[in-house]
């Protein structure tokens, strides 16, 4: 079995979320003629895959750290003060 490349695995995870979330959005609404989850669709999924594509292209190492997540990914340390004191700690 040939190994699954980055550019593959995603483009597989945009697939995946793209899919999941109609679901969650067409199937509560009970049809897919629901407009404004088009329009959410496209001003949410057109970007990020052209992001993705673009680093695809022409930085591979920026992707593979967007792809890195859960609990192995690097940690930011907190932001404290940003707010003017009402959220002392962000994570």
């Amino acid at each position: 079995m040939k190994p699954v490349s980055q550019n593959q695995k995603a483009l597989a995870m945009h697939l995946v979320l793209i899919v999941a979330t109609m679901a969650l959005l067409f199937v509560p609404a009970g049809t897919v003629h629901y407009w404004q989850a088009w329009t959410f669709l496209v001003c949410y999924f057109v970007p990020s895959l052209a992001i993705t594509v673009y680093l695809m292209a022409s930085d591979p190492q920026p992707l593979a750290r967007r792809m890195r997540g859960g609990p192995t990914a690097a940690r930011l340390p907190p932001i404290s003060g940003l707010d003017g004191g009402g959220l002392h700690q962000l994570r």
